[in-house]
């Protein structure tokens, strides 16, 4: 099965694929995937320009062209993913994220020639080609989620996200109705087939209703729904007509450069009998045999379809959304909802919200308590402070203190009525206004009005991982804790501290300052994020609407080996993001940071300010490479920003 080694990466990629066993999604027998630099190492005869990646079923091979995929770079990404597998390579974050992008082609290609495999003897419509092609983008890619998991499921947003670019960047992106529904269809189908979550999309499903209508929009789900468990091609080639039905002044074959987009494969093969084993054994499972159905796919067809029973209506629709297909103003936003979804598929992990249930708070922080002070001698080890980490400490809580004090400052307002100072202009404007007979606007004096500025208390929380792989955070945390817990005692701060790893432990709890460091240890084997975030909830109540400026520094590097426990994690820091906490998240670098990167944001205020140079201008995420006095220095700066967001005036 394993191709001839060739004299370039791209074929000694390929031949590390194809002895590779451990692909998100099982290839068939026979079928060899291979790695070219671009179109011109293979001709396949009717492929459409810039197709990323497709299946020659004649060759029973499936191509990824990696300048397509890669970009200008396209060589090196390719070197670092053979260094995730090749003898004495050390694997690359760059290497893994590539994979990770490559391999959700591979469970998609995979899926074609599992499922795609359509007989050629049958002829159909040209103008069918298009949108049969498109449910097809969408069923395989179901079948690749059914078939390989949350591990194909992971690779497949990855090449989504690389669609999601790709039609963003696409400078002939049409916008009229039929454009519209295709580009729907694309990115829309990803949430049916679980690669997506509703709110990384739903701007595509919003624009599609507005310029569509509702009643087009529901038909064409009901469409796309059934086309999804359809395992006969005769079927799907009825619901293709349906689907143009809706759209009369659809020109053949339109939807190309849409299939192309979203890495279609394509069939240049003779296969006999229908759709193969799985076909049929698919019409049997699936959500009804389409001869069953056919009286009920002829009303959605021609009862139900707006070109027949409300033309004038649609006609209306077309004209309002551009039925030129280059609406400006639709194009841009049509782009900036894209942009918008890339952003968010390629940052963020695949939740499945449902059945998951976050830590109980109050008995996470009350099982924390009770154990709090009885400590394992072995996991600890304590140590008077530094001058350095005195300092530190004065230093904070003079700012503390700054912030916590009352300012009184005066605004002139303007008043129609003394007592206060005339302003003569306004005066003037005022009587001339009587003279004409109109209703006087003019606001002729000005009074002083005391504005008296108080800040809400501060909550500042810490959450550590000691996990194995975190040995290097554990004296720096250990000094923070120390120094937050001091210099939160001035202005009577709520401060705590937690260690996660088998378990819970807290560092220091709220109104108490220890005299010496306590330095935890790095060596366990899991990560309870879930339950730390609980215990300090429970302590602190950042999820409560309360007057404070809540701060939650997290020391991790955000992988976590527990069931579930990346998922928990996104959630909660989601929902504190959501509470008005501010998160400043240490320790990223790695490919886990993408679960997290998403809700770590910074406000505009505070950009440019990284804390070191492994920091972002964007987000409170950083890298692992930080010492004592950068964090602090952040900190004080974070603190500011949070006290000055919740502030609230009152007049005197």
């Amino acid at each position: 099965m394993a191709l001839a080694p060739a004299p370039s990466v791209y074929g000694e990629l390929s031949v590390l694929l194809n002895t590779r066993t451990a692909h998100p999604v099982e290839p068939p027998e026979g079928l060899l995937l291979k790695v070219i630099k671009d179109h011109s190492e293979c001709v396949t005869p009717g492929l459409p320009e810039g197709t990323p990646a497709w299946v020659d079923y004649k060759t029973n091979t499936a191509y990824f062209d990696a300048e397509r995929i890669f970009g200008e770079n396209a060589e090196q990404h390719v070197r670092e993913i053979i260094k995730v597998w090749g003898e004495g390579g050390v694997a690359t974050t760059m290497g893994r994220a590539s994979y990770q992008k490559l391999a959700g082609f591979i469970s998609h290609e995979i899926s074609h020639a599992l499922y795609s495999r359509w007989s050629t003897g049958k002829a159909y419509e040209e103008k069918l080609h298009g949108p049969t092609m498109i449910m097809e983008e969408i069923r395989v890619e179901t079948k690749a989620v059914d078939d390989g998991g949350d591990t194909a499921r992971t690779s497949l947003r990855q090449s989504f996200a690389w669609l999601l670019d790709s039609l963003a960047q696409n400078e002939e992106l049409p916008s009229d109705p039929a454009s519209i529904a295709r580009l729907w269809a694309l990115v829309v189908g990803r949430y049916k087939s679980g690669i997506a979550m509703w709110d990384e999309i739903k701007t595509i499903d919003n624009i599609a209703r507005a310029a569509l209508g509702d009643k087009v929009v529901d038909i064409m789900k009901d469409i796309l729904d059934e086309a999804v468990v359809s395992g006969r091609f005769e079927h799907r080639l009825r619901l293709a007509q349906e689907w143009l039905d809706l759209f009369p002044e659809e020109e053949t074959g339109s939807g190309d450069q849409m299939v192309l987009m979203g890495c279609g494969g394509h069939d240049h093969g003779e296969e006999e009998g229908e759709e193969g084993e799985e076909g049929e054994k698919d019409e049997g499972e699936g959500s009804g045999d389409a001869d069953n159905n056919e009286d009920e796919d002829k009303d959605k067809g021609e009862g139900a379809t707006p070109g027949d029973t409300d033309g004038d209506k649609k006609e209306g629709e077309q004209k309002k959304s551009g039925q030129g297909g280059h609406d400006p103003e639709a194009i841009a936003m049509i782009r900036r909802a894209l942009a918008k979804s890339k952003d968010e598929v390629s940052q963020r992990r695949y939740i499945e919200r449902k059945g998951l249930k976050l830590q109980d708070d109050r008995l996470a922080a009350a099982q924390a308590l009770k154990k709090y002070g009885k400590r394992h001698t072995g996991h600890w080890t304590d140590r008077p402070p530094t001058a350095a980490e005195r300092g530190h400490a004065r230093k904070l809580a003079q700012v503390l203190t700054n912030i916590a004090l009352p300012s009184i400052s005066k605004e002139g307002r303007p008043s129609e009525l003394p007592p206060g100072r005339m302003r003569s202009r306004a005066a003037v404007q005022q009587s001339a206004e009587r003279h004409m007979g109109r209703i006087p606007t003019a606001q002729p004096w000005e009074m002083m009005v005391r504005t008296r500025t108080t800040t809400k208390p501060v909550i500042v929380g810490c959450a550590t991982d000691v996990s194995g792989s975190m040995s290097w955070a554990t004296e720096f945390v250990a000094s923070f804790a120390w120094i937050v817990a001091h210099a939160g005692k001035a202005v009577g701060a709520r401060t705590a501290a937690v260690t996660y790893g088998n378990d819970v432990d807290l560092v220091t709890k709220p109104g108490d300052t220890p005299k010496n460091l306590s330095i935890r240890r790095a060596a366990d084997s899991t990560e309870k994020f879930d339950k730390a975030m609980g215990t300090l909830d429970g302590l602190l109540r950042f999820r409560q609407s309360t007057n404070a400026a809540k701060v939650l520094f997290i020391v991790s590097d955000g992988y976590y080996v527990g069931s579930k426990e990346v998922e928990k994690a996104v959630m909660w820091v989601e929902e504190l993001t959501k509470a008005g906490t501010t998160i400043v998240w240490v320790g990223g670098g790695s490919e886990y940071e993408m679960h997290y990167r998403h809700a770590v944001k910074a406000p505009g205020s505070m950009r440019n300010m990284p804390i070191n140079e492994g920091g972002s201008d964007e987000s409170y995420y950083y890298s692992r490479d930080v010492d004592l006095a950068g964090l602090m220095k952040r900190m004080e700066a974070v603190i500011l920003e949070a006290a000055r967001a919740s502030a609230r005036s009152t007049r005197s």
